[in-house]
């Protein structure tokens, strides 16, 4: 999560907005985490591309018209179909490609050492790698010379904002209690357990279900950028709560460091028109950490070469090859459908940054209010797989707290039917969507699941009958509806 000055997660400038209002942090992250799974290396994958082609904007067909066509056949080529994942993309900004991990912990931090351990092991590790390299990130480094303890006397209060914390940050380079500043740097601070940070994650610590929360940002300290991220501990949280958020942070600090301008800004967001399904699904939440983090298995077991318990993060590449796109990749097959017809370009009403609403261009499925479309999806998977079962709901977003509701049956604006409730790669099924009645916000968020024992994995849509009269190269941000930094999934 990134805290700018304008989503436990991170902010765009501030990518993460509250109750409290719009704040610009950067990526947030937060550690409670209750299931883990075993790691497993991830496949190797060529770099990924800032700007992925995309389908043409289509032609829905008549009303009442169905997809022709059969229902495909187990295929060996894996993934059979063109996948159906977004792309974070570069905004041109500088990254940081040797990070310095300077690991500051407050008097009576009792694993102290088994945070700086992490900090001088991460960078070099095979999970590193995975998960800063193809965005042009490399080795991070730390030492004894990067670890601080502080004393009694160098303390914050048990209620700070943003601001506070990078005052003391700069106090601390100008009395040399840190180390000084250089390109690469990232402040690591794991906060007393307790504080609030009253800006970020308001009057009470972030964990509101326990852990540790975190974000990451930078402030200009006579003339130079300063970069640091904040590990927010709740009282009880575990060195597994730090290290998981502190992964988050270091990742995203890492590819995305300058939260301050949009000028600056390196890798964060979607594409905004056919990627908004997905940033409006995840709340915005869109750094790289920050895109697995509701996965129910984005943590990752420890490495023979960093015996930590780390959070996966995005891959471009994997996501654009069809493999599981949170690095280091769970074990097992990957799967999903894709959508076989090419996006439309819809009007959709949402919240802007003043909460006045505001028509949206935005990738989905056009269908004409009162009548039916069918449309042809894939089932792709990485590798031989058992079938998997399909299923599709509307949903909406809780504009409170950013959780994720099914739509009551009565309040419904679309019926969602598959003909093939099940599949292997390479097959297909289509699903017939029905139009009951529109709303104001024109465009309806369909999720479609895939799932096979206890792994799900989903794929939302939009469905909308407003055409837009053109494609926009970049749609306006969406501020209103951003999930905080700690709301549930």
């Amino acid at each position: 999560m990134r805290l700018a000055s304008r989503h436990s997660l991170s902010t765009r400038p501030l990518a993460l907005v509250s109750a409290l209002g719009l704040l610009t942090l950067a990526c947030g992250s937060s550690s409670d985490h209750a299931a883990k799974a075993p790691a497993a290396p991830a496949d190797g994958a060529s770099p990924p591309s800032s700007t992925p082609s995309t389908p043409e904007q289509g032609t829905p067909p008549p009303p009442g018209a169905t997809a022709a066509g059969d229902h495909g056949a187990p295929s060996d080529t894996y993934p059979a179909f063109t996948p159906s994942m977004p792309q974070v993309i570069n905004n041109g900004g500088d990254v940081l490609k040797s990070p310095t991990i300077v690991t500051v912990t407050f008097k009576g931090e009792t694993d102290a050492a088994a945070l700086e351990t992490f900090g001088d092991m991460i960078g070099a590790s095979s999970y590193w790698k995975q998960v800063a390299t193809e965005y042009g990130v490399g080795a991070a480094t730390s030492g004894a010379k990067n670890h601080v303890r502080l004393k009694t006397t160098m303390t914050l209060p048990a209620k700070v904002s943003d601001a506070d914390i990078a005052a003391f940050v700069g106090a601390r380079i100008k009395d040399k209690t840190f180390p000084a500043n250089a390109p690469g740097t990232i402040y690591a601070l794991y906060l007393p357990r307790g504080t609030a940070i009253t800006d970020v994650f308001g009057d009470e610590c972030p964990g509101d279900v326990g852990g540790t929360g975190g974000y990451h940002s930078s402030a200009k300290i006579d003339g130079a950028n300063v970069v640091y991220a904040v590990m927010a501990q709740c009282e009880g949280s575990t060195l597994d709560d730090n290290t998981v958020t502190a992964s988050h942070e270091f990742g995203e600090a890492s590819v995305d460091p300058y939260v301050g301008d949009d000028d600056t800004l390196a890798w964060v967001g979607l594409r905004d028109t056919s990627d908004f399904a997905w940033d409006y699904f995840m709340g915005y939440q869109d750094e790289t950490a920050d895109m697995c983090e509701f996965e129910p298995d984005q943590y990752d077991y420890e490495h023979d070469d960093l015996p930590f318990l780390v959070q996966r993060q995005w891959s471009n590449a994997a996501a654009a090859a069809g493999k599981s796109p949170c690095v280091p990749a769970p074990p097992g097959a990957f799967f999903q459908l894709a959508l076989l017809e090419p996006l439309d370009t819809l009007i959709g009403t949402f919240p802007d940054e003043d909460g006045a609403p505001a028509d949206t261009p935005l990738g989905g499925i056009r269908v004409d209010v009162g009548s039916s479309r069918t449309v042809a999806f894939g089932f792709n998977s990485d590798r031989p797989s058992a079938p998997w079962s399909v299923g599709a709901k509307e949903i909406e977003i809780n504009e409170e707290d950013g959780s994720i509701l099914d739509v009551p049956e009565a309040d419904r604006s679309l019926a969602l039917t598959f003909d093939k409730d099940s599949g292997r790669n390479g097959e297909k099924t289509y699903l017939k969507i029905d139009f009951l009645k529109d709303t104001a916000v024109k465009a309806h968020l369909v999720v479609i699941e895939s799932k096979l024992g206890d792994a799900v994995h989903q794929l939302p849509i939009f469905v909308g009958a407003t055409p837009a009269p053109a494609l926009r190269a970049a749609a306006p941000r969406v501020f209103g509806a951003r999930r905080p930094a700690h709301a549930p999934r």
